[in-house]
C-alpha cells in the first residue's frame, strides 16, 4: 500500500462544516487500495546490455551543457506498453502496472538515480507505485533538464522555473485562459522564450516539503506532513497532518480519511464547507485558467463560453460598461450541467487571453 493518501472523485462531498443539520462535520471514508507492483520474481530486472548496433543520437545537447542523462544505456523496451511481465521479458525489464486504473502500464526497471536510466529517461515515481519505488520513465512535465533535447515528448522545452534558483524543467507550450496545462500548473509568459509555457503554481517542481509543496513520494514531505494525491484534480502535494480543525490554517479543514482513525489531513474548504480538493483554490487572476469558481480570486468567477471555449477567471457583470477594456458582458455556462449559470466579462471576438494579458502589461 502506498503511504500517500489517494482520494477518489466520490470524496467530493467531504465537509468540514460545524455540524449543520444536512451535513456531517467529518465524513469518514476508507481509501481505495492501491496495487503495489514490485520487481517480478521470474524476470531479472537489470541494465539492458549495450546494443552493438546503437548509434549516438544526432540531437545531443551542446558540449557546454552538462548532460547527466547521457548514460550509454540502451532505451530499447523502456516505456513500451505492457499488460503482463512476459511482455517485457525480451528486454530484461519488468511490467509496472498499478491495476485497472493505470492507463499506461509500461516496461521499465527500478532505479535510484537518472544515471541508471537510458538517455531521455528519468528516475521518478510512477503514480500508484509503492512509496519507496522509482522507475525509469520518460522525461515528462517537471522533469529536471539542462537542454530541450532532454525533454523527450514532442513540443516540450527545457525552461527556467518561476522561482529563482529552482533550476530548469521540462514544460509544454500553453494557451492562456484554456485548460492546456497539467494539474497544479498555470500558463505563464516566459521572457526567456518569448512564449507561453506551463509553470507549477507553487513556483517550482520541488518545494520545502510543507503545505502545498509538490511531492511524488512521502519522503518529499517534511515531518508532520503527508503526500496527498487526489484523482479529482490530479494535484499531488504535501499537506499538514491534523487531529482537529483548530490545527489547520484559516480556510482549511481537517478531514479524516480512514475509518476509525483520529488522524486526518488539512484540505482547503469551499464556501459550502466541503473539501476543495485543490491546493490552489482562490489563486487564479483574470484570464488565468480555471475549472470552477473556487479556483478564482475573490470577486471573480470561472467563465466558460457556450461553445466550450474559455476556461478562465473573470469578473461577473450585468453590462459591457462593468467589464475591463477589451472585454464584453456575455452569458457563462456551467461546464458540468451545460446550463447558463450567469454573466461574465469575456474576451471580445477575435482576441485571446494572451492578447488581453499583453495589453495589460503595456499599460
Amino acid at each position: 500500500m502506498s503511504s500517500r493518501f489517494i482520494l477518489s472523485v466520490s470524496m467530493l462531498t467531504l465537509c468540514a462544516c460545524s455540524n449543520p443539520a444536512d451535513k456531517p462535520a467529518d465524513v469518514v471514508a476508507e481509501l481505495p487500495s492501491v496495487v503495489d507492483v514490485s520487481e517480478p520474481a521470474d524476470v531479472p530486472i537489470a541494465d539492458v546490455p549495450a546494443d552493438p548496433g546503437q548509434t549516438e543520437p544526432a540531437d545531443v545537447p551542446p558540449a557546454d551543457v552538462p548532460d547527466v542523462f547521457k548514460t550509454g544505456i540502451s532505451a530499447k523496451g523502456y516505456g513500451e506498453y505492457c499488460t503482463q511481465q512476459a511482455d517485457c521479458a525480451e528486454y530484461m525489464l519488468g511490467c509496472f502496472n498499478n491495476g485497472p486504473e493505470d492507463v499506461k502500464p509500461i516496461c521499465s526497471k527500478t532505479c535510484k538515480s537518472n544515471l541508471e536510466c537510458p538517455e531521455y529517461f528519468v528516475c521518478k515515481h510512477k503514480a500508484g507505485m509503492a512509496a519507496d519505488m522509482n522507475i525509469c520513465m520518460e522525461a515528462v512535465f517537471c522533469s529536471e533538464c539542462q537542454a530541450d533535447v532532454q525533454c523527450e515528448l514532442p513540443g516540450m522545452s527545457c525552461v527556467d522555473a518561476a522561482e529563482e534558483g529552482a533550476g530548469k524543467f521540462c514544460s509544454y507550450k500553453c494557451i492562456p485562459g484554456s485548460l492546456t496545462c497539467p494539474a497544479g500548473a498555470k500558463c505563464v509568459f516566459s521572457e526567456e522564450r518569448q512564449d507561453w509555457f506551463c509553470q507549477p503554481k507553487y513556483g517550482a517542481c520541488k518545494g520545502d516539503g510543507k503545505q502545498c509543496s509538490p511531492c511524488e513520494l512521502q519522503q518529499d514531505c517534511a515531518d508532520g506532513y503527508h503526500c496527498f494525491d487526489t484523482f479529482y484534480s490530479d494535484e499531488v502535494f504535501c499537506t499538514l497532518k491534523c487531529g482537529e480543525h483548530a490545527k489547520c490554517d484559516a480556510g482549511w479543514g481537517c478531514f479524516q480519511l480512514e475509518q476509525g482513525s483520529t488522524d486526518g489531513i488539512c484540505l482547503r474548504v469551499d464556501k459550502s464547507g466541503y473539501a476543495a480538493l485543490t491546493c490552489f483554490a482562490g489563486t487564479q487572476d483574470v484570464c488565468w485558467e480555471c475549472k470552477r469558481d473556487l479556483d478564482c480570486k475573490e470577486g471573480l468567477s470561472c467563465y466558460v463560453g457556450p461553445d466550450g471555449i474559455g476556461f478562465y477567471c473573470t469578473p461577473d457583470c450585468k453590462s459591457d460598461e462593468e467589464c475591463p477594456q477589451g472585454m464584453k458582458c456575455t452569458s457563462s455556462w456551467d461546464w458540468g450541467t451545460g446550463q447558463i449559470k450567469g454573466y461574465n466579462c469575456a474576451i471580445k471576438s477575435g482576441a485571446t487571453c494572451a492578447d488581453w494579458l499583453e495589453s495589460q502589461n503595456q499599460e
